[in-house]
């Protein structure tokens, strides 16, 4: 293999291995916020009132829940959730459970795995993944010298 291809693969698994030392990095802050959140977070029964319509890539419509619940206060918050998805996952009427901080119960979450832990497995699988590629392009590139 001449030294231009290999100085090439050299770089390429660089970059890669760095994209996840990065996207590993992001994955464990993300990781270290959701698992704070839930082992702090305050349980509390919620209504759907809508799902709100977004555009979302590819001109598809990401659905948004709007809910409600109570604190321990018994104040009622309206919370427009940050997660959504293509398919809506609830109607006006769902009961959920919601997690909330005392501090900031505006900040409130529907418990689902996508909406509290969905960053940490997006950012992990594309680190893992990086690194992988970048770590098969290392032992390419030792296997060509041999």
């Amino acid at each position: 293999m001449n030294n231009v291809k290999l100085s090439l693969m050299k770089i390429a698994a660089t970059v890669y291995i760095s994209m996840a030392v990065v996207s590993l990095a992001i994955s464990l802050f993300f990781y270290s916020h959701a698992h704070n959140f839930t082992r702090t977070a305050l349980r509390a029964r919620g209504t759907i009132i809508r799902m709100v319509e977004k555009p979302g890539r590819d001109s598809k419509t990401v659905y948004y829940p709007v809910f409600s619940f109570r604190d321990l206060q018994s104040r009622r918050y309206i919370v427009n959730s940050t997660s959504g998805q293509n398919t809506p996952a609830y109607k006006a009427g769902d009961v959920v459970q919601v997690l909330y901080q005392e501090y900031s119960p505006a900040n409130a979450e529907i418990e689902n795995h996508h909406a509290i832990w969905g960053r940490a497995v997006i950012f992990g699988w594309a680190g893992a993944v990086s690194l992988l590629v970048g770590l098969g392009l290392l032992t390419a590139i030792k296997f060509r010298n041999n």
